[in-house]
């Protein structure tokens, strides 16, 4: 017998080939269980690359595991096996330890680090020794949720709304780059934060940068259903200054955030506001029914919540509320 056949019967006796395929099944389930806990109640992603390499790592260990323990009766454990294991043992220590230190830093305020504020002062910045990992260019951009100052539990989720409103306004410029909402949400849900909190400035900053962009969109927004005002500021990163700012006062929101989109991207484009307002307007993708927006953005929020259900739900009263509504 040739000394493939023989290693091929020595595999078998020792049960190599049931150990493996029952590992890969028990590891896909255990990962797939991690990422749907994840998606699912809010935990951070980090644990997910730690599932994936210790999924990875763990089936070259239970297959010398049953090499040298494959076969019936009682067997020994020779010096091989518990270096191996050992050698193992450690990489998924320090692959782990890396994972989770990393998550902290991109989180926590790197000490000895400073960074520009908006004001032109030094402030302690959150992640600030993070590079982002892909430079977006000169004319990105990351919209953040607007501080929210309306009185009113049925307006609660302006904030984050006009960030979806903004981000889809500028999007329809062909000339700007635009994180996506998605790629914002899941960087803050990883440094412990929802859509909802009030994200300080330091921290915008640093997952901003995570982002890729260049510049940031952030702002407030105050007064009550009917007579809303909303300020807005176009930031630099990389010298935390502010290159434009303004505000819109008014009872329409999606004429304001058209206001709005149009005078904060003056600066990359060189045009009028006028012009660039024709160009990209909100109403022309969206609805000019406020209650319908809201319903979508709960649809958003759910989708990006990996809740497809409820998202679904959500787009559907959109477009009862409005069946001209393109986006929902």
């Amino acid at each position: 017998m040739s000394s493939f056949g023989t290693l091929f019967l020595e595999l078998r006796k020792r049960h190599f080939f049931r150990i493996a395929v029952l590992y890969l099944g028990v590891g896909w389930f255990l990962v797939e269980i991690t990422g749907f806990l994840i998606d699912n109640y809010d935990l951070s992603r980090k644990l997910l690359d730690v599932a994936v390499l210790l999924a990875v790592l763990g089936f070259p260990a239970v297959l010398v595991i049953g090499w040298f323990h494959g076969e019936k009766g009682h067997q020994r454990s020779p010096r091989a096996e518990m270096w191996l294991l050992l050698t193992l043992g450690v990489l998924a220590a320090v692959g782990t330890y890396r994972i989770t230190t990393a998550e902290e830093m991109s989180a926590g305020t790197v000490e000895g680090e400073r960074v520009a504020g908006p004001a032109g002062g030094e402030t302690a910045a959150a992640g600030a020794g993070v590079v982002a990992a892909q430079d977006l260019g000169e004319r990105s951009i990351a919209v953040f949720p607007f501080r929210n100052n309306v009185s009113g539990e049925e307006l609660e989720w302006l904030g984050a709304g006009l960030a979806d409103m903004m981000t889809t306004n500028l999007a329809q410029i062909p000339e700007l780059r635009v994180v996506g909402r998605q790629r914002l949400f899941d960087l803050l849900r990883e440094a412990g934060h929802a859509e909802s909190d009030e994200i300080p400035e330091t921290l915008a900053n640093s997952l901003a940068l995570q982002s890729g962009a260049r510049m940031m969109v952030r702002g407030s927004v105050a007064g009550r259903d009917g007579d809303l005002a909303i300020d807005a500021q176009l930031i630099e990163l990389e010298t935390g200054t502010i290159v434009k700012a303004d505000r819109a006062r008014g009872s329409d929101v999606f004429e304001l955030v058209d206001s709005l989109a149009a005078h904060l991207s003056e600066p990359l484009l060189g045009e009028q506001p006028t012009a660039l307002a024709e160009r990209a307007p909100l109403s022309r993708v969206g609805t000019r029914d406020l209650e319908a927006y809201r319903a979508f953005h709960e649809g958003l929020t759910a989708e990006r919540e990996s809740r497809s259900e409820e998202a679904r739900a959500g787009f559907e009263r959109a477009v009862q509320l409005d069946s001209t509504f393109g986006l929902a």
